[in-house]
């Protein structure tokens, strides 16, 4: 079968019933009746042949994609018919009753498709205006009480200040007009929810503040949510006056990050990294600055090292190289570059005895080699991906030397 527009008659409707259009008197009210039975029919048409297309594909498309666009064009319906019903004349021309009815029937339709279809359906679908409307409306409507809520867990203002922000800038979305996902959507309906349920209060696993651990877990990757937690950090370091100092508060803070709980699949803004993510390759780069600042101050300060300052060194964390890898990491590294033959040494045991002592991880100033030979037989495959991601990263910049 042609792939033809099903909603055209619908689309007719919806521009007939237009107050520009319905000029100069207002909609009789038998042909109110006629269109409203007449949007009965279509449904019933529409459904039928909606599964005639979808079961009998023959236009080169997949099933899936011809599901979500004829998805999206339903959307952009209901849309187009909202705008229209909402008209200043509506009443005054006698449509609203018809465009009520039709709204009705597309909102109809749209659940037909998420109870028939919705495994071909992703996160990414256009969200209807009906809908927007009344998350819009919610939102409004508990703002000031989530203010509230916010304030007396104790939480500061600027960072109230980050949700409440959120909260404005959806509705402002929607009150411009905006193509709004489905994601983005339910993940305001849960944020609401979840605001609630925890009543501002967080399951404090560090020392940070609440709702810095609720940002963490809700993941609101917004912009403003990582300039807060940027210019927050960098106006705690700024009043420690020595390197050291800094580099001891850096290395705690990653370790409270790296520790923090997200909800799975919960992120406000998908193009961007997650809160923790990006945070922590923050807090991982003022470490390497930091490090490399205490290194280059000794080297031109310190002369020629005899044999017990090199060991002094060796069990000094300061002086240690920083691996920005987890000690699982590095020793599937370390294993794989000495059963090649990159390193060579009696035995992997002398390896990593004679390496580790050297180096230190964001969460480890001491590493212990025996766990780290343990780990090298026991990788788990998260760690293994990030192993080899990391050798690619090389990989990609001894090309550009």
């Amino acid at each position: 079968m042609s792939n033809y527009y099903v909603y055209q008659r619908l689309e007719d409707l919806v521009h007939e019933l237009n107050p520009a259009v319905v000029q100069p008197y207002p909609l009789a009210e038998g042909k109110v009746i006629n269109i409203t039975d007449e949007i009965k029919r279509e449904k019933q048409r529409i459904q039928a042949a909606l599964q005639d297309q979808f079961y009998n594909n023959n236009e080169g498309e997949s099933t899936a994609q011809l599901i979500r666009k004829s998805h999206h064009s339903l959307v952009l319906l209901i849309n187009k018919s909202y705008e229209t019903r909402n008209h200043d004349s509506a009443y005054k021309m006698n449509v609203v009753k018809p465009l009520d009815d039709l709204l009705h029937c597309l909102d109809q339709l749209l659940h037909w498709f998420h109870q028939n279809f919705n495994g071909y359906l992703t996160s990414l679908q256009p969200y209807p205006i009906t809908k927007l409307r009344s998350i819009r409306n919610l939102i409004i409507e508990k703002k000031e009480d989530v203010r509230d809520l916010l304030r007396k867990a104790g939480n500061e203002d600027s960072a109230i200040d980050v949700v409440c922000s959120a909260l404005d800038e959806f509705v402002r979305r929607i009150d411009q007009g905006e193509a709004i996902t489905k994601h983005e959507a339910d993940y305001h309906k849960d944020l609401l929810k979840d605001i609630e349920r925890t009543n501002g209060h967080s399951q404090i696993v560090s020392n940070c503040p609440s709702l810095h651990e609720l940002l963490v877990y809700w993941n609101l990757n917004s912009k403003e949510c990582f300039s807060y937690f940027t210019k927050g950090l960098e106006d705690i370091i700024s009043k420690y006056d020595t390197i050291p100092k800094k580099l001891q508060y850096l290395r705690l803070q990653y370790k409270y990050v790296h520790q923090m709980p997200e909800l799975p699949d919960f992120k406000y803004d998908p193009r961007y990294p997650s809160i923790k993510e990006y945070f922590c390759d923050y807090l991982l780069r003022e470490i390497a600055h930091a490090t490399e600042e205490i290194e280059y101050m000794n080297r031109k300060n310190a002369g020629p090292l005899r044999s017990d300052q090199l060991e002094k060194i060796a069990n000094d964390t300061e002086f240690k190289l920083l691996c920005n890898l987890s000690v699982d990491q590095l020793s599937l590294i370390l294993r794989a570059l000495y059963e090649i033959g990159l390193i060579s040494s009696r035995s992997l045991s002398l390896v990593f005895k004679t390496l580790t002592k050297y180096l230190a991880t964001p969460v480890t100033d001491d590493i212990s080699w025996e766990n780290m030979r343990r780990k090298s037989y026991a990788g788990e495959s998260n760690d293994k991906a990030s192993a080899i991601q990391a050798l690619l990263n090389a990989a990609e910049k001894i090309k550009e030397y």
